[in-house]
């Protein structure tokens, strides 16, 4: 009774969780088809090593003693022995009875499945010249096995075939070592075709700066990965640089989820590359741009950056305008003053240079811009933190 009610814990944890991850795929803008990658992506090796919370709590009760503690007893000798002196453990006797789906698997196969369960009490970190070598002379699941065991079991039962091939380690690391190349495959297409003269080595030190961790850290703030990752609360990731090292590595574990889900299209996706005006009926704000647009006479077929435009500095990030005007405003300054300068050239041909500049000045001041926006009333369409 007391173990069963431990394990409701668990269950409430794990519901509180997966329920604040449909937030984060709204983030995304992307739902995941195997919600456990993501969840895989989010789990710190700190929570798997280190027991702090409640949960945690509860699952070492569980790994030790009780409903579980079946699992922790499977070792090589008891697998391989066919010494009836010796007990078999409960998920051999499972693959011998006959009402199991893996009964027509072959002997080859149902040992390198009883050594993967054997291993599931050294998920910790093992260290060691013979613990290296164990691993590293592991073999894969052949191919050959596989395809015996679809057609053997077939239908509903290949389910069974994908849990065998479910890695054992239970957090990021592997995703992480995953997302690392898929973060960097993607930079590097995109830096060869946008700086077609650069050589090799401009193009590795672009390719450095993005991909750093320093950078990747600020893309997972963008995202409030910190929100949703779970590790052990200890002192570990206390300081402020661990914190952001791990939100680097959890960016990079969740663009490997991202690729195993829907493949390598959907980790280059663009931000609505076709225009974002469906957002204008549930946003109220874009509602009012819609009215700025008709004063001036010109239809954004992105209105979000006519929103951006209007964001000042002391307004929060936000997934909206994705930042502040500063930015636009150093664009705009020099889109400003190549338009004057046109204007002036054509229509005041017998001008000097020094004429034309103060004519400039007179008009791309503050002052003359601030005149035209009162003209525009531009005031009444700043954006406002909520």
């Amino acid at each position: 009774m007391v173990l069963h009610s431990i394990l409701l814990v668990l269950a409430c944890q794990h519901v509180r969780f997966h329920c604040s991850l449909n937030f984060l795929e709204e983030r995304l803008a992307y739902t995941f088809k195997n919600r456990s990658l993501l969840e895989l992506a989010l789990i710190h090796p700190s929570f798997r090593a280190n027991y702090g919370t409640n949960s945690d709590h509860a699952k070492n009760v569980l790994n030790n003693c009780g409903l579980r503690i079946g699992l922790t007893t499977i070792t090589k000798t008891t697998t391989t022995s066919k010494s009836p002196l010796i007990p078999s453990s409960p998920q051999q006797q499972n693959l011998n009875s006959s009402s199991s789906p893996l009964k027509n698997v072959t002997t080859e196969n149902n040992l390198e499945l009883l050594t993967k369960q054997q291993l599931i009490q050294k998920t910790g970190r093992r260290r060691g010249i013979n613990v290296l070598m164990e691993i590293m002379s592991m073999q894969r699941l052949s191919s050959s096995g596989n395809n015996k065991m679809k057609e053997n079991n077939g239908g509903d039962d290949g389910r069974i075939v994908n849990r065998i091939n479910e890695s054992i380690v239970k957090h990021n690391e592997r995703l992480e070592f995953l997302g690392d190349a898929v973060v960097e495959f993607l930079t590097t297409i995109h830096l060869f075709f946008l700086f077609t003269e650069l050589d090799e080595g401009g193009l590795a030190t672009f390719r450095s700066a993005l991909v750093q961790n320093r950078h990747l850290a600020t893309l997972g703030d963008r995202l409030g990965l910190q929100h949703f990752m779970v590790y052990a609360h200890g002192p570990d990731l206390c300081h402020s640089a661990d914190l952001r090292h791990a939100m680097a590595n959890t960016f990079e574990a969740l663009m490997a989820a991202v690729f195993l889900d829907s493949g390598l299209e959907q980790c280059d996706k663009k931000d609505t590359p076709y225009g974002d005006r469906h957002l204008i009926s549930s946003v109220p704000c874009l509602k009012l741009l819609v009215e700025f647009e008709r004063c001036i006479g010109i239809t954004f077929k992105h209105i979000r950056l006519l929103a951006k435009a209007f964001t000042r500095r002391n307004v929060p990030y936000n997934f909206l305008t994705l930042g502040h005007n500063q930015r636009l405003e150093f664009l705009g300054d020099t889109i400003l003053q190549l338009l004057t300068s046109e204007y002036l050239y054509k229509q005041f041909p017998y001008h000097q240079e020094g004429h034309l500049s103060l004519l400039r000045t007179c008009l791309v001041q503050a002052t003359t811009q601030a005149v035209v926006c009162d003209d525009l009333a531009m005031v009444k369409y700043l954006v406002i933190p909520q």
